[in-house]
C-alpha cells in the first residue's frame, strides 16, 4: 500500500518556473529569427529541470516499498501496476486531449495521417513540418514521450523492490551507452538511446542526497546552496553541452529542495503555477492566436524594442497562465478524481483495500 507523503514545494516552484520558462521559449517566435532576443533561449532549459524534477518525484513517491524488509514479488507486481496506473491517469487523458485539440482540423476531416495516431501511442517518430526532428505534432509532447518512457522503464524495475532505483539508473545508463556507441537510424531507437535520458537518473541521485540529510544539516548548508542555486542558474543559461545542462539542472532542483524543504508556509503564486504548470505546457501554443490578436489589435509592434520585446512576451506568458490555470482547475483536476477513483475502485476489488493517494 502506497502512504502519503508531503508536498516539496520547492519541487512545485521549480515546476512552475520551468512551465514559465518553455512558454518564454516559444513565445519568442513571434519576432523574426534574427531579432530573438539572445535572453530568452533559456526558456528551453526549462525541460531539462522538467526531467530532473520527474527522477526525483518518482523515486520520492516510491520510498514506502523500499522502506520494507523483503518485500514478496506479488506486493512489488502490485505496487508497479498501480504506480503504472497512477502515471497513466496523470499524463493520458489531459495530452490526448491536448493532441486532439491540436490536430482538431485533420481529426474532423478524416485527413489525419499515420504520425498523430503514433502520438496517441506516445511512439516517437521524424516530423513532417520539422525536417530532421522527432517531434510529435503537438511539438512540447516530444517530452511526453520521453517521461512515459522513464515511467514504464522505472515501473518495470519495481519488480526489484528494493532495488528499483539501482535498477532503472543501470538500464537507463544502459541506454544512454548504446546510443553513443552506436548510429541508430530509426527515431525511436535515437529517441531511447539519447543522453538527455541520463537527466531522469540525476533527478533520482538528487533525491538520494536529499533523503540522506537531516534537518540540522539542511540548516547548516543554506549558505552553500543560495549561492549553489545561483551559479548552476548561471551555468544553464551559458552551457551548450547536453551533460553540463543536465547536471546544472541537477542542482538547481538539489538547491531549491534543500532551500525549501523545512520552510514553513508556501509561495500561494508559485504552488498554483507549480500546480497548474502541466496544463500551461501542454495548451500553451494554442493561447498564442488569441493573444498575438490582442498584440497585433493594439499595434505594440509600433514601440521601441526596448519596450515593445518585453511586453509582447509578457502578453503571451500571461495568456498561456490564465489559460493553463482555467484548464488546471476545471478540466484536469476533475479528470485526475475521476481516475484515481478508477483506481481506487480496482485496488479494493483485487486486493480488498483501499490506496492512499500520493501527491504528485
Amino acid at each position: 500500500m502506497t502512504t502519503t507523503r508531503p508536498t516539496i514545494y520547492g519541487i512545485q516552484y521549480l515546476r512552475g518556473i520551468a512551465a514559465l520558462m518553455v512558454v518564454l521559449h516559444h513565445a519568442r517566435h513571434y519576432f523574426d529569427e534574427s531579432a530573438w532576443p539572445v535572453w530568452t533561449a533559456v526558456g528551453a532549459r526549462g525541460v531539462d529541470i522538467f526531467f530532473v524534477i520527474s527522477g526525483f518525484v518518482m523515486a520520492y513517491t516510491t520510498q514506502s516499498m523500499r522502506d520494507m524488509s523483503r518485500p514478496r514479488f506479488e506486493e512489488n507486481i502490485y505496487r508497479a501496476v498501480t504506480f503504472f496506473a497512477k502515471r497513466l491517469v496523470r499524463i493520458v487523458p489531459l495530452y490526448w486531449i491536448a493532441i486532439a485539440w491540436t490536430a482538431r482540423h485533420e481529426l474532423r476531416h478524416g485527413t489525419a495521417d499515420l504520425s498523430v495516431w503514433l502520438d496517441f501511442l506516445f511512439i516517437p517518430h521524424f516530423s513532417s513540418a520539422q525536417r530532421g526532428h522527432i517531434y510529435p505534432v503537438l511539438i512540447p509532447g516530444w517530452t511526453i514521450n520521453y517521461e512515459m518512457f522513464f515511467y514504464t522503464v522505472f515501473a518495470c524495475c519495481m519488480l526489484f523492490g528494493s532495488r528499483n532505483l539501482i535498477a532503472t539508473m543501470a538500464l537507463i545508463l544502459g541506454l544512454c551507452v548504446m546510443g553513443q556507441l552506436f548510429s541508430f537510424e530509426s527515431a525511436p531507437a535515437q529517441f531511447y538511446t539519447s543522453v538527455v535520458l541520463m537527466e531522469f537518473v540525476l533527478g533520482i541521485v538528487v533525491f538520494m542526497i536529499v533523503s540522506a540529510s537531516t534537518e540540522t544539516a539542511e540548516s547548516t548548508r543554506q549558505l552553500v546552496y543560495v549561492p549553489g542555486l545561483l551559479i548552476s542558474a548561471v551555468a544553464i543559461v551559458l552551457a551548450q553541452n547536453t551533460v553540463v545542462i543536465g547536471l546544472s539542472a541537477a542542482v538547481i532542483v538539489l538547491c531549491t529542495v534543500s532551500i525549501f524543504r523545512f520552510a514553513r508556509g508556501h509561495l500561494g503564486l508559485l504552488k498554483l503555477l507549480g500546480d497548474a504548470s502541466y496544463s500551461i505546457y501542454l495548451f500553451h501554443l494554442a493561447t498564442f492566436p488569441y493573444s498575438r490578436g490582442l498584440i497585433g489589435y493594439m499595434g505594440l509592434d509600433v514601440l521601441p524594442d526596448l519596450v515593445r520585446v518585453p511586453v509582447i512576451l509578457m502578453i503571451q506568458i500571461i495568456f498561456a497562465v490564465v489559460a493553463g490555470i482555467a484548464i488546471h482547475r476545471w478540466i484536469e483536476r476533475p479528470l485526475l478524481r475521476m481516475g484515481h477513483n478508477l483506481i481506487d475502485r480496482f485496488d479494493v476489488t483485487v486486493s480488498g483495500r483501499k490506496s492512499t493517494r500520493t501527491p504528485q
